[in-house]
């Protein structure tokens, strides 16, 4: 046996761990900058990172350490550009990241949208819509080639991933149920 087998999951690993040392120190900032406490950061922190459920899901060599660390960047740009409502800088730099946190893992959309609604709703949005505007099209610029590319590639801009748990459930459920359709299935339930 090679002595690279397992080369894929420690360079997963690694990557994982480089990934939770930059969420780390975002969570630290985030922290520290409304409590300006460094012991307070330093306890997030080793609440975070001892935390098992985190430990268990950022260790298992999927996308939830980068999708942790993309979401400490998120909510770090977002209190930035708070601070800085009418630097356009600002306002693209958080579209650029929103666009990067979606395209780490696609649920946290909901995370992005309510960020921009509490944005909105917070600042005016009849006062502050030009750099809402701005870093929403910065961010759907980020995400626009890989919908396109999925669009044209599986023919949704859906990931192929995202059906496998409805197809599987219809699958077990043909598999117990010999004679029943896919109409009476979703028809009948």
């Amino acid at each position: 046996i090679s002595p690279l087998i397992d080369l894929q999951v420690h360079l997963s690993l690694t990557l994982a761990c480089i990934f939770e040392l930059f969420t780390f120190y975002f969570i630290y900032r985030i922290v520290y900058r409304f409590s300006q406490r460094r012991d307070i950061g330093v306890l997030s922190i080793l609440y975070y990172a001892l935390n098992p459920t985190v430990i268990f899901q950022t260790t298992n060599g999927l996308e939830t350490s980068i999708e942790m660390f993309v979401l400490s960047l998120f909510v770090w740009f977002f209190i930035e550009w708070n601070q800085n409502k009418q630097i356009y800088k600002y306002a693209i730099i958080f579209g650029v990241v929103a666009g990067l946190l979606f395209l780490a893992r696609s649920d946290t959309i909901f995370f992005i949208v309510v960020f921009y609604c509490i944005a909105a709703l917070s600042w005016g949005i009849f006062k502050f819509w030009k750099p809402i505007i701005v870093s929403g099209l910065a961010a759907f610029l980020m995400v626009a080639p890989w919908l396109i590319w999925n669009y044209f590639t599986f023919g949704s801009i859906f990931q192929v991933s995202g059906m496998a748990v409805p197809h599987a459930i219809y699958q077990r459920f043909l598999l117990s149920n010999i004679g029943v359709t896919r109409y009476e299935f979703f028809i009948e339930g």
